[in-house]
């Protein structure tokens, strides 16, 4: 790829870390807290979605994962436009997109609008944190992007918090409709906000052609190092997602026999667990960049711990269950530390593509695992009981981790260090 155009600026417009962090990182941060509010939203809706478009559990997957699918197929496009544009200019786009899907989301009660709507808002928050990830490599050193990285996603611990309790209170007192149109437009205020406020910068950018984007494209997907980290993160990452945004709640329903309120109590638990998750991410980098340990491996590692989690509560779940999904999502958010570990492995005109490149694959297996979980339950239901079905579906996830684990070994075995970057 050429950088003959490549923008140096080291100290963006002259502001200093304090004024930078005030007036560029918390208005990113406060994106992407409703980034995540919006994406884990429907493990709190699903029944109101459900009484409102009668949907059965095949086609309550495919609404639900049109997201996830829009959100992958538009990753490619938003590294390069991140790497050619900025942060700043695309989020405040991407947002736009977003409001506009919930308010067409809120004004239907027909399934295949609101699929419609979820795409768009798959689309508009693409960026959520691979913008918020850009920016902290146009505005902040070096040294500081693992520890800014954890900061961030922290904030993105608060969205999940939200979308848990609160929202339930605010489905119940104002409907699912009016709530996604009220989300809508906060969705736009802030893309306003973003424009508004941020200033600009050309910092980590690039005035590429088309085939110059194109190779640099092609550079990350054909690094052996890129896939080693790929693998194991989708190893984790995905199948969390898919549970905890769509199923969870209909696995504690009908395995666990849990009431609604104990299910609630559950889904607050799990977001306190993923918010300290990815505040310790920054620390976890530190103590490995210390001990001299590839962060991959302790990755890989947890893996194990995981699947041994899921198996659990696939076969033991009872009484104190909420103990092993508190421990998966304590899990889960820490291999949100690939990000920054791309970020580190290649130039910063490469961020972008990088850190949508493994969104690419992430949330490519987000949309097939969550489908697939539905279709599984739908089919096997026709023969066993529905808590059955569900136990069946939630072996998927399993098998996925544990080929992937196997194709991690595989790449490792044939690498060295030194040809594995």
């Amino acid at each position: 790829m050429t950088t003959s155009n490549f923008k140096v600026d080291l100290h963006p417009n002259n502001i200093t870390f304090k004024k930078a962090f005030a007036i560029v990182f918390l208005p990113f941060a406060a994106a992407f807290i409703l980034s995540c509010l919006f994406r884990t939203m429907n493990a709190v809706l699903v029944p109101t979605l459900v009484r409102l478009t009668q949907a059965s559990p095949s086609e309550l997957g495919i609404l639900n994962a049109t997201y996830f699918l829009a959100y992958a197929l538009f990753q490619i496009p938003l590294g390069t436009l991140l790497d050619n544009y900025g942060a700043k200019r695309i989020q405040s786009l991407l947002f736009l997109i977003a409001g506009s899907g919930l308010v067409l989301s809120g004004l239907s009660d027909q399934i295949g609008t609101i699929a419609i709507g979820h795409a768009l808002l798959g689309v508009g928050m693409s960026g959520g944190l691979m913008a918020a990830f850009k920016m902290i490599v146009q505005w902040f050193p070096s040294e500081k992007i693992p520890m800014l990285n954890g900061i961030m996603m922290t904030f993105g611990g608060i969205g999940i918090l939200l979308s848990a309790t609160p929202t339930e209170y605010l489905v119940t007192q104002f409907g699912w409709q009016d709530l996604n149109i009220c989300f809508g437009l906060l969705a736009i205020i802030t893309a306003l906000i973003i424009y508004a406020v941020v200033p600009e910068t050309k910092t980590a950018t690039v005035n590429s052609n088309f085939s110059d984007q194109l190779n640099g494209i092609a550079t990350i997907f054909k690094s052996r190092y890129f896939w080693t980290i790929a693998l194991i993160t989708t190893s984790v990452l995905p199948s969390f997602m898919a549970v905890h945004g769509l199923w969870i709640e209909n696995w504690l329903q009908a395995v666990s026999n849990k009431p609604q309120s104990t299910i609630d109590n559950y889904l607050v638990l799990m977001a306190i667990a993923m918010t300290v998750s990815l505040l310790s991410t920054g620390y976890i980098a530190k103590i490995a960049k210390h001990y001299k340990k590839p962060l991959e491996n302790i990755l890989a590692l947890l893996v194990v711990v995981y699947i041994v989690i899921e198996l659990v509560i696939i076969i033991a779940h009872g009484r104190n269950d909420w103990v092993w999904w508190i421990l998966l999502s304590l899990i889960s958010q820490i291999f949100n530390l690939s990000y920054a570990v791309l970020t580190q492995h290649f130039q910063k005109t490469h961020s972008g593509r990088a850190n949508t490149a493994l969104n690419v694959v992430v949330f490519t297996s987000v949309f097939l695992i969550q489908y697939l979980i539905g279709l599984i339950v739908t089919v096997s239901s026709q023969y066993f009981s529905v808590a059955t079905s569900y136990k069946i579906s939630f072996i998927l996830p399993v098998l996925i981790q544990v080929i992937f684990f196997y194709l991690f070994l595989f790449l490792r075995k044939k690498s060295t260090c030194k040809n594995c970057f």
